[in-house]
């Protein structure tokens, strides 16, 4: 729609000159070259100052600076005449500028239309979607409460929280089915905290003149317990329920902007522990973030503030209501409506506490008591340069074979990028002494989580969350598989799948590899996680896993939920596999065929 040209910079053109089309307007202010740069002629003057709001709302994203083109779209308006003609100009101007928080160039939207595209089809990385903005972190306990503050909405809907836990990889449509089927389940994955069909806000009144529209009892405080430091996130069904959203029937709004219709942000925050959505498109109209008003305990968020989203006429934090809910023990209005500078993607994982394990090794399986195994689904960083000690304070996990210690765990190679690491330390035979850092290294997340000793060879078990065509993933030593979904990462990206491979003990090189998966609806792999591994009589592997969505059929194919099976994912998973890792005997899950 808009083309850059060098002209744009050379005239100056005011911003009334862009919006109306007109030159030899009075000089209400040149924008300034940062702005400039990045504002493109429109190909026709708009018509009213609805057409030129929603110019602006589509094209606003070239400003670089959200405030300054404010101001700029403010004076510009007088070009529309009457007093009243002024107002709703800036009214239309102002909130879908600010309450969209169109704030970004060009290039970056157009990179942010794409990225939304891409999540549409194939969702967000696990350590993207854990770290993105919108997303919640449950402290040391896991205990997370929820008040219902104040509702201005006058949409009877339903506000949930969900655990983010396995769900890197989803599109948006198996996003909001998994979303709604934790939220609808309760428990530990999720709950419906707020139906304001049903329950009133524990406080009434108005925010800047508008009342509120309580319905029903007062609402009491809703508990929900997550695991330590798990993620999680916010979905409001306006005018609806969960359950119509998992059936389809509802368009829901996320914390998570990439997961919102057009990317745009639904969610701010008012203080350290209040938060706030809109029930109507933060893109369209008037954005004042007072619909649902919460209040959120045990839980920090990187959710944007208020003031980034809001003008200063629409600020309800400044009203004696707000400061009545704002100002109880622990909660103070955010001083700082500034954006924060940006900084890097921070690790997928908080670090462990630094404390040995407390539990020893398992042995004996298939009938011998020489079967070692140590294997979990929690993470253990240390790096190349470790010592024994930090390992073992790290809670990696490890096996000994003699005098000969072997440890698996994760390395943080980067900001955003982790890889399967193994050291080994024996005190008697220095050549035992190695450290292995090219299991995988290609730009997708490796993982290692456990070692399995048969007495004939080692096993590791790692996880991935996709692959890359530069041959440093574990398709390296896959190629012997007979099974296709054995030899690769499959179709999608993002979801965490489990890798079985073989190490030389002596060296710690990645001879062979199987990758284990589940599969969505719609053929796409999806998260497994292997949660232990043996052998039996025959020689097999025997792993145990938890299928995210359908397990597979020893070809690959998706099982089928038997009648009267109304178990939820995670689903109970064994795959037997022979001790090549080539070929899959058998797959058994409970209530499957």
């Amino acid at each position: 729609m808009f083309n850059p040209t060098e002209s744009n910079l050379a005239n100056e053109l005011t911003a009334v000159e862009l919006i109306t089309g007109e030159t030899g307007l009075p000089a209400v202010g040149p924008l300034d070259i940062g702005m400039r740069r990045s504002v493109n002629s429109l190909p026709a003057p708009p018509s009213s100052v609805e057409a030129a709001a929603d110019v602006f709302t589509t094209g606003a994203d070239s400003f670089l600076d959200a405030g300054t083109a404010y101001r700029e779209y403010a004076t510009a308006s007088a070009v529309f005449g009457t007093k009243g003609s002024r107002n709703q100009a800036l009214d239309l101007g102002e909130d879908s500028l600010l309450g969209g928080g169109l704030s970004r160039s060009a290039s970056l939207v157009s990179g942010r239309s794409q990225n939304i595209r891409s999540v549409r089809k194939q969702g967000l990385s696990q350590e993207a979607l854990e770290n993105a903005v919108g997303t919640f972190t449950a402290d040391s306990s896991g205990k997370v409460s929820v008040d219902f503050r104040f509702e201005r909405g006058g949409r009877t809907g339903e506000l949930a929280i969900f655990s983010l836990e396995e769900m890197g990889g989803l599109n948006q449509k198996e996003f909001v089915k998994e979303a709604s089927r934790r939220a609808l389940k309760g428990g530990n994955q999720g709950q419906i905290v707020i139906k304001d069909k049903t329950e009133a806000a524990q406080f009434s009144g108005s925010l800047l003149g508008e009342r509120n529209f309580n319905r029903g009892k007062t609402a009491k405080t809703q508990t929900v317990r997550f695991s330590p430091r798990e993620s999680f996130a916010v979905m409001l069904v306006p005018g609806g329920t969960v359950a119509d959203a998992r059936a389809g029937n509802q368009t829901p709004f996320f914390s998570i902007a990439e997961f919102n219709p057009k990317g745009q942000t639904q969610i701010a925050k008012a203080s350290n522990n209040t938060f706030a959505m809109e029930e109507f498109r933060s893109d369209r109209g008037k954005a004042d973030f007072n619909d649902v008003i919460f209040r959120l305990k045990g839980a920090p968020s990187n959710a944007k503030p208020l003031g980034q989203l809001v003008n200063s006429r629409n600020d309800w934090r400044k009203t004696p209501l707000a400061k009545r809910f704002l100002k109880e023990p622990g909660f103070s209005p955010d001083p700082d409506p500034k954006p924060p500078a940006p900084g890097p993607i921070g690790p997928e994982d908080p670090p462990k506490p630094n404390t040995p394990k407390s539990n020893p090794p398992k042995t004996g399986s298939g009938g011998n008591d020489q079967v070692i195994r140590d294997i979990s689904t929690a993470v253990a960083k240390f790096n190349g340069n470790s010592t024994q000690a930090q390992i073992i304070a790290s809670g990696a996990n490890s096996i000994t074979i003699g005098s000969q210690t072997i440890y698996i765990g994760t390395e943080q190679v980067s900001s955003n990028n982790q890889n399967p690491i193994l050291r080994s330390f024996d005190p008697k035979n220095p050549k035992n002494n190695w450290k292995r850092r090219d299991i995988e290294t290609s730009g997708t997340d490796g993982r290692g989580y456990g070692l399995l000793w048969t007495v004939k060879s080692l096993y590791g078990v790692f996880s991935v969350d996709g692959t890359q065509n530069d041959g440093t993933d574990f398709r390296k030593a896959a190629s012997g598989a007979q099974l296709n979904w054995l030899k690769s990462y499959g179709f999608g990206g993002g979801a965490r799948i489990g890798i079985i491979g073989q190490i030389d003990p002596s060296t710690g090189k990645l001879l062979k590899a199987a990758h284990l998966s589940a599969i969505t609806s719609s053929g796409r792999t999806n998260t497994l996680n292997i949660s232990d591994a043996t052998v039996n009589g025959k020689g097999n592997l025997v792993i145990k896993a938890k299928s995210f969505f359908s397990p597979r059929q020893p070809d690959g194919s998706a099982k089928e939920q038997k009648p009267g099976n109304n178990a939820d994912s995670p689903f109970d998973y064994t795959v037997e596999l022979t001790s090549d890792l080539s070929r899959v005997v058998k797959t058994t899950a409970p209530g499957w065929s």
